[in-house]
């Protein structure tokens, strides 16, 4: 810097001189790797955004990194960022020479810590939209003794525990009431977010435990905010009358946020259409945050920290957003600003000074008397309410549970200077063993075997009698429709004009009163006898299933599920099938629900399906057509694709085939597959005309299609059916010929079978794929010996069966079902041949519907390996490139996909053939 003097003279002669202090011009400091910047990781005041990035890119790995093995332990993301923190901190890698100082120096911490509390700010403020105290009302009483129950105790005993703390670790300086409120609200406190998520993940949701846990932790949480407060305005106050100003301010703004700014916010909400089922729009969230950052300054400024203010203005926001509003913050807090927190806590904790005996017997009485406190005394308050001793001590296992809320009450003790590093890495310590033990302890007490679910399923209400089985076994009268993805509705809407029996209406004749006209009473019961009248009553009963998954807003709606009407209202994919059922005549019995994870979609499809007495469970599957995929995406090559293989995600993921085979594997009555290609109909197709094409080829999955296409038939005369009845010649017959063009041998056919496949990437042996549809080398582990080969004895049984079906079926069958019998050496080309025969001379959508046939069915593997083979010669395979998408369709049902042909496949396992072998099917 310079001086320069700068002198002027006046107008009576005088001369004023004065020094103005000149900045020098200096050359902007290089941040350039290229430029020779020197040490990316070196602090710089100046542009502290280098710095920041390289510690919020190590701190969000590392906890991303734990997870993956703590996730394998059903331990919830919180455990893995709290132990990220620790390990990050002067614990462990705080050891390493020069880490501490070149990634988290000292300098820069004031920056971390600025974007924590913003990011706790945020995160108090979904926790407060978490609240929901209607769920609280609806157990009032179990709730309300569990969650004093779990205050008090642990209260009282972490007082006691106060005693020796402070003699053993507290400078005398420090007030012991004020440490007392400290350590007694730490051990008392419940982690209400690390509840529900623990509840998630062991699929609690729904159970009776876990709707108490979830109620008391709601009661909970506002008790262990309103005791934070108060232990902050004790550190905040120099007097004691000064802490009751702190308290009635808080109070006080408490109250205008209720009574002035909940009104602004629910005019505010209709104003701008927040409420008209779109979701809060841009301006209502800007303002709903703006409220958050003022309402969190108000609070600093009273003397309670800034957190209190984001989670009162969760808790008084109005108008049934909090899921909404969750979904549109929840990412950005949950993946940056809670693992920066956690680091930076985790920087304040060091294990390193619990380096003596003494020590560490007051870190296990620490832990003993948290874990005690909270499951005695909410374990005998659930056993005093009718629970059971294993619910009981599962209640009081998860209400032990601790985490982030326990960490802010140390962290405000640590900043006041109320409590050490000592007592803080302690309960630090403390937390993370206890939130681990959570879910183990919870299995051992309630285990999955022992739980009763609150099934929250509306009353069915049937307008007509349906037959009984025993009376016509082979009707269907009770189908249950899964709604799952609003790509699916077509599938679901085509399935659903097939199955849906078209009313028929029954002339009456009237007699009229002298005058002409009919009594009040005559004319009712002459509408109701002129109404249309269904002879075989068909009856759906919808499921919608809504995955849950660990965000925060999942978990929201999860809580909310009891109200099935208002969430079916509310759900745009269950009104739009509600309305084209109403406007197609479709019988819609009862309606449901339910928010679980993918693992337990396939229970929860079972257990609907058993409460309404089901005939078929209907699972609709709509794959990506290859117009779909991107312009760009499908010529420029993909370097992963060549080293990993590229991966099969048209249509659902794996975990959607997995949820397919484990309902096969359970199911009580039969399962149905409806695919679509996503393709239209042929431009000269009749609407609503349907042509059903049946390869028979034996076994109890195939009887069940020929009962489903007959009853079908019989029921809705837009519907022709094509029975293909296929048999398995030694030789080659006139068929093959005429298809071949030439005499196909057994041998040579039998060889073409046994030919290995090149993999699509190229023609590398050690590369390539084998694909298998029944037995032989799986493509993944789960495939070995997945399929049940009938004995001999079994194949007679099956072919005796098989005949007295097609006799039945061929004698009660209508004039639009055509039977087709022939004898081929490969049924299944056979079968395509003709499929595409009948689908170019007929005018109506061609729908294939084939049998599994993984049980008791005749095995097509090696004809079914040369349809593969030629596939993946004309790169056809698509979604069957996929081993597991091939287990659920079968060997019929993979020939036909690969073909091309029809516009839909119904693929139908029998109740016969399911619910008898174990998961992975």
């Amino acid at each position: 810097m310079s001086i320069v003097t700068w002198t002027a003279t006046g107008t009576v002669g005088g001369v004023y001189s004065t020094a103005i202090a000149a900045a020098t011009t200096t050359k902007a400091h290089s941040t350039s790797l290229l430029s020779g910047a020197g040490d990316p990781t070196k602090y710089n005041p100046e542009n502290p955004l280098i710095l920041v990035v390289i510690q919020l890119f190590i701190i969000i790995a590392f906890s991303r990194i734990l997870h993956l093995g703590l996730a394998k332990l059903r331990q919830p993301r919180v455990l893995s960022e709290i132990l990220a923190g620790i390990l990050l901190g002067p614990t462990a890698m705080g050891r390493i020479p020069g880490f501490s100082h070149h990634i988290f120096p000292t300098e820069s911490l004031p920056f971390l810590n600025l974007l924590a509390t913003m990011g706790l700010v945020l995160f108090l403020f979904v926790i407060g939209l978490e609240v929901d105290f209607g769920l609280f009302r609806s157990n009032l009483r179990p709730s309300l003794a569990v969650s004093f129950a779990g205050m008090a105790v642990p209260f009282g005993l972490g007082c006691a525990l106060s005693v020796g703390l402070y003699n053993e670790f507290i400078d005398k300086d420090i007030k012991f009431t004020n440490f007392m409120v400290f350590i007694a609200t730490a051990s008392s406190i419940t982690a209400f977010p690390v509840l529900a998520r623990i509840l998630t993940e062991l699929n609690l949701m729904h159970d009776s435990v876990g709707v108490i846990v979830l109620a008391s932790g709601v009661a909970n949480d506002v008790i262990g905010w309103i005791l934070l407060a108060l232990s902050v305005a004790l550190s905040a106050a120099s007097q004691g009358q000064v802490v009751v100003y702190i308290l009635l301010c808080a109070v006080g703004w408490t109250l205008v946020l209720w009574f002035i700014f909940r009104p602004i916010f629910d005019w505010l909400g209709k104003v701008t259409g927040s409420y008209d089922g779109k979701g809060p729009t841009q301006s209502y969230v800007c303002a709903v945050l703006v409220l958050v950052l003022v309402s969190a300054w108000v609070m600093e400024e009273i003397g309670i920290s800034s957190i209190f203010g984001g989670f009162v203005v969760g808790l008084i926001l109005p108008g049934g957003l909090a899921a909404e509003i969750t979904e549109k913050i929840e990412d950005l807090v949950l993946a940056i600003f809670i693992p920066l927190y956690f680091a930076t806590s985790g920087l304040k904790t060091n294990l390193g000074l619990l380096n003596s005996g003494t020590i560490w017997a007051w870190v296990i009485c620490i832990m003993v008397v948290a874990f005690c406190g909270k499951f005695f005394g909410c374990a005998i308050a659930a056993k005093s309410c009718g629970f059971s001793i294993r619910e009981s001590g599962a209640v009081g296992s998860l209400m032990a549970a601790k985490g982030l809320i326990e960490l802010v009450v140390l962290n405000i003790g640590l900043q006041a200077g109320i409590i050490n590093t000592t007592v803080f890495s302690c309960y630090v310590l403390e937390a993370l063993v206890l939130t681990f033990a959570a879910t183990p302890l919870t299995l051992a007490f309630y285990p999955p075997h022992l739980r009763r679910s609150l099934e929250h399923v509306p009353d069915v209400t049937i307008l007509t009698a349906r037959p009984s089985r025993d009376e016509q076994p082979d009707v269907r009268s009770r189908f249950t429709i899964v709604l799952e993805r609003f790509e699916n509705l077509g599938p679901l809407f085509v399935f659903s004009r097939l199955v849906a029996t078209p009313p028929s209406f029954s002339p009456a004749s009237t007699a009229t009163s002298l005058d002409g006209t009919l009594a009040l009473e005559d004319q009712v019961a002459s509408v109701e006898r002129k109404m249309p009248q269904r002879q075989d009553p068909v009856a759906f009963d919808t499921l919608r299933l809504v995955e849950l998954t660990d965000r925060t807003s999942a978990v929201m709606n999860a809580s909310t599920e009891s109200n099935t009407e208002e969430n079916l209202r509310k759900d745009p994919l269950s009104t739009l099938y509600a309305t084209f059922a109403s406007l197609n005549g479709i019988q819609i019995s009862s309606r449901s629900f339910s928010v679980v994870g993918q693992s337990s979609f396939a229970d929860t499809v079972i257990s609907k399906a058993e409460s309404t007495d089901s005939d078929f469970v209907l699972v609709p599957w709509r794959l990506h057509t290859p117009g779909e995929e991107s312009v760009v995406a499908s010529y420029i090559p993909n370097p992963f694709e060549a080293l990993f293989g590229k991966p099969s995600n048209e249509g659902h993921s794996s975990s959607y085939t997995s949820f397919l085979r484990d309902l096969y594997a359970s199911s009580p009555c039969d399962v149905g597959v409806f695919l679509d290609r996503g393709s239209p109909p042929p431009l000269d197709a009749l609407p609503g005309f349907h042509h059903l094409f049946l390869p028979f080829h034996g076994g109890s999955d195939d009887r069940a299609c020929l009962e489903l296409v007959t009853q079908l038939a019989k029921g809705n005369r837009g519907i022709s059916v094509t029975v293909l009845v296929l048999t398995r010649a030694p030789e080659p017959t006139d068929e093959d010929k005429e298809a071949d063009g030439e005499v196909m041998s057994k041998t040579e056919s039998q060889a073409a079978s046994t030919t290995k496949l090149k993999s699509i990437g190229g023609e590398d042996p050690a590369t390539a794929i084998q694909f298998t549809l029944q037995g032989g080398a799986p493509l993944s582990p789960r495939g070995a010996g997945e399929t049940i080969y009938p004995t001999q004895h079994d194949g007679i049984e099956s072919d005796t069966a098989d005949s007295l079906a097609l006799e039945q079926a061929r004698a009660r069958a209508p004039p639009t079902i055509t039977f087709l019998a022939i004898s081929t050496v490969s049924p299944l080309r056979t079968s395509l041949l003709r499929a595409l025969a009948i689908e170019k001379a007929s005018q109506a959508r061609f729908t294939w519907v084939v049998g599994r046939g993984r049980r008791d069915a005749a095995s097509h593997r090696a004809e079914g390996l040369e349809i593969l083979k030629q596939a993946e010669r004309e790169r056809k395979l698509g979604v069957c490139a996929s081993a597991e998408v091939r287990r659920c369709l079968g060997e019929a049902g993979t020939a036909a996909l690969i073909s091309g042909v029809g516009s839909n496949l119904l693929v139908v396992q029998s109740r016969a053939t399911g619910g008898r072998r174990g998961r992975g099917v």
